[in-house]
């Protein structure tokens, strides 16, 4: 029996006491069950392969999901710029950061609204500015909190929020 051109077993068929000849009729039959047996060795071949690599994704998965729950138990630190690095400063990790440091009273405002899913449309109506000054916030309120996107922006505000009320708590 062969698949994929790769011999898999061999079959042995036996006439014992018969005393007839093999036909044309008992060479299909046995090349039709040497042919259905060779798919289902490769088709549990295929499953254990499939196992396997469900259990090893399984794994990744695990891994990955430990290492997000550990990253989220960090505290959010800001890296230094530029220009801190330039001048050899880096920020004291012990120092908190808080968001009234970083951002004006109206970036905070935008800031706010964006944390509550607000679009750039909906906070320039609420805040009683054009949409090109929402973006022009949105964009300073990206590039000092040192993050691409303003989902980062938002994950960064709500972690920085949350230290600050441990703190105050403290």
């Amino acid at each position: 029996m062969t698949t994929n051109r790769r011999v898999i077993g061999f079959l042995h068929a036996d006439r014992l006491r018969q005393h007839s000849h093999i036909t044309v009729g008992d060479l299909h039959s046995i090349d039709r069950f040497a042919a259905e047996f060779s798919v289902l060795f490769e088709s549990a071949v295929l499953r254990e392969r499939i196992d396997g690599q469900r259990a090893r994704v399984g794994e990744l998965l695990d891994e990955v999901t430990a290492g997000l729950a550990a990253l989220a138990d960090e505290p959010l630190a800001l890296p230094a710029t530029a220009q801190e690095r330039a001048r050899g400063e880096e920020p004291d990790p012990s120092a908190a950061q808080r968001t009234a440091d970083l951002l004006s009273r109206r970036e905070q405002e935008v800031l706010t609204l964006l944390a509550a899913g607000a679009t750039n449309r909906a906070i320039a109506q609420e805040l009683v500015l054009s949409s090109e000054t929402v973006k022009s916030h949105v964009s300073k309120i990206l590039r000092k909190l040192r993050v691409a996107t303003r989902a980062e922006a938002v994950a960064k505000y709500l972690q920085l929020r949350e230290r600050e009320t441990r703190e105050a708590v403290s």
